[in-house]
């Protein structure tokens, strides 16, 4: 549970990193039979809350190994704040989504809770917690950068961790004075209440003014140094004997300060105590009824069903809580059924059911005129490209007239290369900036509104679209547009749904948004952006889910290529034709890809680097749409997932990404002739999860 902040590295993982949570590199994607425990995180403002609700979370972008998490799993609380580790806890329920959506929220300033991917708690055993150079070598794998490390530990982790734990003496606690005795009763006394009563007993509210010495709980004292010791939880839990079987165990002592030594008053205000106010014998008598009312809830609810369908078959025992409540019940469904008569309701059906059809009547109207705009829309731009082709030529014709109009050609390529976003090691980054390859040089430009990652960008009218991604845990359906020659960024139309790990290409003076997802779910979906209109368009889907996908344009079509549909990575490649206004399969890659890089280089498409659901590949595959085949070309000098990609200067160029757990600052440029080439210093320095564009 920590809130992002730009300028530290301690919360990246918990938030940014996670944007792909099914993905390399911040999950590791342990099966649930090999999940040996699960590490929270958390904040000083924050950590009360996880204790006090026995409740911990991270960023929804986690659930993909928080929902795998069983009752009894162990489970550790790693705080941001201090960099130490809290245990030992385990999972009291099953991971889940928003089981409180309402958690941190006061303390995090949100309406809704920022870390919906949940697990209730227990306090398996408590020890002093752990500083990171003592926990840190026996997780050492996990770790990606010099402080964030994945959160998913495997068994050996897990037992490694537990016996450390448990090799970690807590402080000596100061003693506390005895539980305050009841005063006895001639009939039953305060303490047969306590001990046959259904209702859970706080016994540290027996106290008053007392200090602790220490950051965890202070053992209570026994009564009897001499009597059976119980284990501290047994009093929480509550009693199935009767008021008989409790008076015979009711000089039970509280346990004892050793004993006690080794839980944590984090559980101090886990119960609650609200036996005080009533007659010992009174309660007594209330839990034995509730007992007896509540045996089987079964069988009690077939008898209220019986009795409402025929009150005379009730037994004439029941006694008269029973009676009342079957009476209750009957006067309040009898009263809205029998209330109105029947031609009243099928009068109400009968109109709901025309009003149904007419919205569906409506809907299928809707989409029939929107799908004539889009190939209205498809078949406009395929006549504004005719035209361009017509005088584009009519140009040539006209400039090859006389021999003294020579066109002096230049060897030097033009255009600049913007990079956009990304992650240097530390953070995250705003940063827009020109990049020369040939020299080297990075000339500053106006930065974005706020930090992204997983965002896509296209290039229309000379402009540089983003659009998508996510930070600090939360994704964005919001697009801008960057002008070079105004050096100012635009709003622009939203998406329709807010994702990120989206492939974002340009065709026909359309960008297109495709796939992606919102860390729960892949998507298959297309959106279209024409300005023209001012809106996005939703278009026909591909034919798989693709999250962190790689799309180039290459003789009129997008390919899109890899990328993750939720269960596996693909290497499956699909074809949008706008002539055909539909998706088609094309050959698949050899391998396996996702979050790598895919462009059109002299006719072929090269798919290159990314993860393969294993490891993070340097191979290289080119796909040749004559031959219709995918065939492996020499790979790069190095392994990298998340880089940058463009064509530039008849050269293919690779900008850093990530290798294990290290963030690259290594450019790699590749020729037909001569192969990949490494050139090992850049002025952009250490960069991953960024875009580059040629403008």
């Amino acid at each position: 549970m920590v809130k992002g902040k730009k300028n530290t590295t301690g919360n990246l993982n918990n938030n940014d990193v996670s944007w792909i949570s099914s993905a390399y590199p911040s999950a590791r994607n342990l099966k649930r039979e090999d999940l040996g425990a699960v590490i929270f995180g958390c904040k000083h403002h924050t950590f009360n809350e996880c204790i006090n609700k026995k409740i911990f979370g991270l960023p929804a972008a986690h659930h993909s190994y928080v929902k795998n998490i069983p009752i009894g799993l162990t489970l550790f609380l790693f705080n941001y704040s201090d960099r130490k580790l809290h245990g030992i806890f385990e999972a009291s329920s099953t991971g889940q989504l928003n089981m409180d959506k309402y958690a941190w929220t006061a303390s995090e300033g949100a309406d809704i809770t920022p870390y919906s991917a949940q697990v209730r708690v227990d306090a398996r055993r408590m020890c002093r917690p752990l500083l990171e150079e003592e926990f840190k070598p026996l997780i050492e794998k996990n770790y990606y950068t010099e402080k964030l490390f994945r959160f998913e530990l495997d068994r050996r982790q897990a037992d490694r961790l537990v016996k450390l734990f448990l090799q970690s003496p807590l402080p000596e606690k100061s003693q506390m004075p005895p539980p305050r005795q009841f005063p006895a009763r001639q009939a039953n006394t305060k303490d047969d209440a306590i001990l046959c009563s259904n209702r859970k007993v706080d016994p540290h509210k027996e106290f008053e003014n007392q200090e602790s010495e220490n950051y965890y709980a202070p053992a209570l004292t026994t009564v009897d140094a001499s009597s059976k010791e119980k284990k501290w939880t047994d009093f929480f839990r509550p009693s199935t004997s009767s008021c008989n079987e409790s008076r015979e165990t009711a000089v039970e002592t509280w346990p004892s300060s050793e004993n006690d030594e080794s839980e944590s008053d984090v559980m101090e205000n886990w119960v609650e105590n609200d036996m005080a106010d009533h007659d010992p014998q009174e309660v007594c008598e209330k839990a034995d009824s509730h007992s007896q009312f509540h045996t089987d809830p079964n069988a009690q609810l077939h008898e209220l069903e019986a009795e409402r369908d025929d009150p005379r078959s009730v037994p004439s025992q029941s006694g008269s809580t029973d009676r009342a409540l079957v009476e209750s019940h009957n006067s309040l469904s009898g009263g809205m059924l029998t209330g109105a008569p029947s031609s009243v309701f099928e009068a109400v059906i009968i109109k709901m059911k025309e009003e149904i059809e007419s919205l569906k009547v409506g809907q299928l109207k809707q989409r029939l005129k929107m799908h004539s705009v889009e190939q209205e829309l498809v078949h406009s731009k395929l006549e504004i490209i005719q035209l361009k082709n017509r005088f584009h030529k009519l140009e040539t014709i006209t400039s090859s007239i006389g021999n003294h109009f020579k066109v002096e050609i230049h060897d030097k390529p033009k255009g600049n290369i913007l990079v956009v976003g990304g992650f240097n090691g530390t953070e995250w980054l705003s940063d827009l900036c020109s990049y020369s390859p040939l020299q080297d040089n990075v000339v500053p430009l106006c930065p974005m509104t706020f930090p992204r990652s997983s965002a896509a960008v296209a290039k229309l009218n000379g402009e540089l679209f983003i659009f998508g991604g996510t930070y600090e845990g939360v994704w964005y359906d919001t697009v801008e547009s960057y002008n070079p020659l105004t050096n100012h960024w635009v709003k622009r139309p939203s998406l329709n749904k807010k994702k990120g790990g989206v492939a974002g290409a340009s065709l026909y003076e359309t960008i297109f948004a495709v796939g992606g997802g919102d860390g729960f779910e892949s998507f298959s979906e297309v959106e279209l952006l024409d300005l023209n209109i001012g809106s996005w368009i939703s278009t026909h889907s591909m034919l798989e889910k693709r999250f962190g996908a790689s799309a180039a344009v290459m003789n009129g079509s997008l390919y899109v290529a890899g990328g993750y549909d939720g269960k596996e990575y693909l290497s499956s490649v699909e074809r949008f034709d706008p002539r055909q206004h539909a998706w088609s399969r094309v050959a698949s890659m050899n391998s396996k890809r996702g979050c790598h890089s895919l462009v059109a280089f002299n006719g072929e498409l090269y798919a290159m680097g990314g993860y393969d659901g294993d490891k993070v590949v340097a191979t290289v595959e080119v796909f040749e749409p004559r031959v219709g085949s995918w065939m492996m070309e020499e790979p790069m000098k190095i392994s990298r997932v998340n880089f940058g990609s463009f064509v530039f200067g008849g050269k293919i160029y690779v900008i850093g990404g990530m290798k294990d757990t290290e963030v690259l600052d290594v450019i790699e440029c590749y020729e037909s002739e001569s192969g990949w080439q490494v050139k090992e210093s850049t002025k952009l320095g250490k960069r991953s999860f960024f875009s580059a564009l040629v403008i």
